[in-house]
């Protein structure tokens, strides 16, 4: 995804944390934009299993199997700097980004980028339980000086 090139080039992360590895894609976006390290959660075994034989030789790449609104907090406590985060841990009617921004929020770096998948889907029926507007009140707690932006891409 060319987004994710952008990204990187205006915010100099050097981690990119994913939730949701689903089928790879966005690991394999984040390896095209340079990302140094790279880290995935998969709650599906399934579809971690297949990640896992596709990355395998990917020394930079980490993969976690489990709950990343569980998961998460773990994984930025090993992080000391600003990371570019793609909340996209959603489907079968779950999805735990509250609980994902609420583990960013206890990270002690509070400048990190942080990407929201299919955002505009919160509060209709694919995320009905989930509105918008929670989301952005959370992102506000994380940092008061965000600044929030739509992308379709």
């Amino acid at each position: 995804m060319i987004y994710f090139e952008t990204v990187k080039e205006h915010n100099y992360n050097n981690v990119f944390i994913e939730t949701g590895t689903y089928t790879g894609l966005g690991v394999e976006y984040a390896l095209e934009a340079k990302y140094d390290k790279i880290i995935t959660i998969e709650l599906d075994t399934g579809l971690f299993n297949a990640a896992s034989a596709k990355f395998t030789e990917m020394d930079n790449v980490t993969l976690l199997h489990g709950d990343s609104s569980e998961l998460l907090n773990s994984v930025l406590t090993e992080i000391d700097e600003p990371c570019t985060i793609w909340l996209d841990a959603h489907g079968n009617g779950t999805c735990p980004a509250l609980l994902e921004l609420d583990a960013i929020k206890k990270h002690k770096v509070n400048t990190h980028t942080i990407l929201i998948d299919d955002m505009l889907d919160f509060g209709r029926p694919v995320h009905a339980n989930i509105k918008v507007e929670e989301l952005l009140l959370k992102l506000y707690e994380i940092n008061k000086d965000y600044i929030i932006t739509y992308v379709d891409c």
